[in-house]
C-alpha cells in the first residue's frame, strides 16, 4: 500500500469493496480480513500523522472537518455536532451522550444516521439492524460486563508490569509531541 494520498484512499475504498462483495457471496470471514486491513491503514495513517495535543489545532480540525464531510455527501447531521463539539472544547466543557448520539453506519452502503438507524437504509435497502453503532467507549461493546471488570480490576498489575524496569529517562519523556503532553512519571502522580 501506497503513502501517496490519492491511492491511499483508492487501496481504502478497493478493501471495503472487496469485503462487502465477498460478503454478499457469504464469505464472512473474509470480510472481516478486508475490513481489519482497512482500518489498521487508517489508524496507523492517522498514528503517523501525528497526535497533536494543541487544543486550537483539534478545534480547527473539527471545523474543517464539518465541512469536509459535505463534500463526501455523508449525512448532514454530522456537522452541526461537529460545530457543537468544536464550540464545547473551545469552552472546555465535558461532552455527554445526550447532546452527541452515537452514529450509525450502514455496513454494506456508508448511509450514516445519528442517534438510531432506519428502518431500512435509504441508500441500498439493507435493515436497519445491520448498521454499525458507534459508541464513545467502542472496546466496552467487546466484553460481557464481567470480562470488563476482569479488565479493570487487572489494570493495576498490568501498569505494573509495563513500567518495571523502564528508565528513568523514558518515563520523563513526553508521551506526545507539544508542550502540555504529560510523562509517565506524571500521569502516574496524578491523583
Amino acid at each position: 500500500m501506497s503513502t501517496n494520498p490519492e491511492q491511499l484512499g483508492k487501496d481504502l475504498v478497493d478493501l471495503y469493496a472487496l469485503a462487502t462483495r465477498v460478503e454478499g457471496k457469504g464469505q464472512l470471514n473474509v470480510g472481516k480480513i478486508l475490513r481489519g486491513a482497512a482500518d489498521a491503514i487508517v489508524r496507523r495513517q492517522a498514528f503517523q500523522h501525528g497526535l497533536s495535543t494543541d487544543m486550537e489545532e483539534i478545534i480547527s480540525g473539527i471545523r474543517t472537518m464539518g465541512d469536509r464531510l459535505k463534500a463526501h455527501h455523508v449525512t448532514n447531521d454530522f456537522a452541526p455536532l461537529l460545530d457543537r463539539a468544536a464550540a464545547l472544547l473551545q469552552t472546555g466543557e465535558q461532552s455527554y451522550l445526550r447532546d452527541f448520539p452515537n452514529p450509525y453506519v450502514c455496513r454494506r452502503c456508508g448511509e450514516a444516521a445519528v442517534k438510531r438507524p432506519p428502518e431500512v437504509c435509504s441508500e441500498c435497502g439493507a435493515v436497519g439492524q445491520t448498521f454499525k453503532r458507534f459508541e464513545a467507549i467502542y472496546w466496552l461493546s467487546e466484553y460481557d460486563p464481567h470480562e470488563v471488570m476482569e479488565h479493570l480490576a487487572a489494570t493495576p498489575r498490568q501498569l505494573e508490569r509495563s513500567i518495571r524496569g523502564m528508565s528513568e529517562q523514558t518515563a520523563n519523556r513526553q508521551l506526545a509531541p507539544g508542550g502540555d503532553s504529560a510523562s509517565t512519571s506524571q500521569l502516574l502522580r496524578r491523583p
